[in-house]
Parts: C-alpha cells; sequence; structure tokens
C-alpha cells in the first residue's frame, strides 16, 4: 500500500520507493499494488487495487529515471482491477483483471484483450505459467482455469470437489508452479496441490478450526 521496497542482496538493505501520485485510496477503502513484473527494457510494469474501478490499472516503473508512468500502449485495454501480471519465456505479459484476461507485447506493439464467450463468467485473481507454457488462473467461485496461448482453448477446473472443502475455500487467492510442474492453491483457510497429470488434487492443508 505505501510504495515499492528494494532489496539489494550485495548489502543486503532495503530501499523504499514512494508510490506514486497517481495511485490515490478509494473512497472508503485503500488501494494497493498487487502485482510487479520486469519488463524487456529493465523497467517494471505494476498491478493496482482499488475498492473503486477508477483506482486501478497499471504502471510502468523506469529504474534509470526513478518516474512512473501509464503505459500508451495499454491507454485502450478495459483495465481495471489488475490482480496478476506475468511474462512469458518470448517476452509476452499476460495481465488478469476483474474483466478478463489481456496480453500484452512491448517489444512488438501488442495490446489486446483475449474475447470469448468462456471468459465472460468469471473475475481473474492471480496467474502462474508451468513448464509448458501454459497459463494458470485463479478466478472467483473457487475454479482453477488454464489457458493455452497458442490455440486460446480456456480449461476450467473447479476446485474443491466436494461441499466441506469448498465452504472452506470460499476464493483461491494465490498460485504458484513448483519445479514438478505441480499448481499450488491458496486462500485464507488453508493450501491444496493440484496434480496437472492427473487434473485432480492430491494434497490439501486446511486451518485448524479449533
Amino acid at each position: 500500500h505505501e510504495g515499492i521496497d528494494v532489496y539489494d542482496r550485495r548489502s543486503q538493505s532495503f530501499t523504499h520507493i514512494q508510490r506514486p501520485w497517481i495511485i490515490v485510496d478509494s473512497i472508503g477503502g485503500r488501494t494497493w499494488i498487487s502485482s510487479i513484473v520486469e519488463i524487456a527494457d529493465g523497467s517494471f510494469l505494476i498491478g493496482y487495487s482499488g475498492q473503486n474501478e477508477l483506482d486501478s490499472g497499471l504502471l510502468v516503473y523506469d529504474r534509470k529515471t526513478g518516474e512512473f508512468e501509464k503505459p500508451p500502449l495499454i491507454e485502450d485495454l478495459d483495465l481495471t482491477n489488475v490482480w496478476g501480471i506475468q511474462k512469458s519465456k518470448d517476452g509476452t505479459v499476460w495481465i488478469t483483471g476483474f474483466r478478463g484476461l489481456y496480453k500484452v507485447n512491448f517489444e512488438k506493439n501488442i495490446a489486446q484483450k483475449i474475447e470469448s464467450k468462456d471468459f465472460q463468467a468469471f473475475r481473474y485473481f492471480q496467474t502462474a505459467i508451468d513448464s509448458s507454457g501454459l497459463l494458470w488462473m485463479t478466478a472467483n467461485s473457487s475454479s482453477l482455469l488454464s489457458f493455452n496461448p497458442t490455440t486460446e482453448e480456456l480449461k476450467t477446473y473447479t476446485y474443491p470437489h466436494n461441499v466441506y472443502a469448498k465452504n472452506v475455500f470460499p476464493e483461491l487467492d494465490r498460485i504458484a508452479i513448483d519445479r514438478d510442474n505441480n499448481v499450488w492453491l491458496a486462500s485464507s483457510n488453508g493450501m491444496v496441490l493440484f496434480d496437472i497429470e492427473k487434473q485432480s488434487t492430491s494434497l490439501s492443508f486446511f486451518k485448524s478450526w479449533n
């Protein structure tokens, strides 16, 4: 919420970067930096979200100048409440927000929203890319989704598979891919391991209710 902290491994110290003036608190709530990724020129693409859709979007932080700016390339995209940003091996940046999935490539000057009726049913949160290049996303209704950038095929895996677990996992907040290409999912109530090959959950760790 207060900005960005840069950790220097050599000096083992932090440098604080004050959040830019353009990120203002929403009426009735705070606006926070939700995601950050390095892009081709060494700058950082930063996503931020707030209570008000107008208080959300994307910024680029130039490390050389120390300046924040809105990228002209994404000005026409219908971006609100940016949650997840992931960069694939070819330099494409995938962005998730409440209104869908977006594809941006600053080197190729490409910026587009992935248009599909299948995408309209969800609000998107966090993202991760596996070793094969598939984009994995968490969404509302406790859903896990995979998107193939080549075929643009979207698959939905609604987790959990039983009523008890569904009550424990109202939303899936975080996602990560491990070195064995498994998908780890987490919420405020626990964590689950999703096996991509078996397309099923194999381990669950729930917070104690005692």
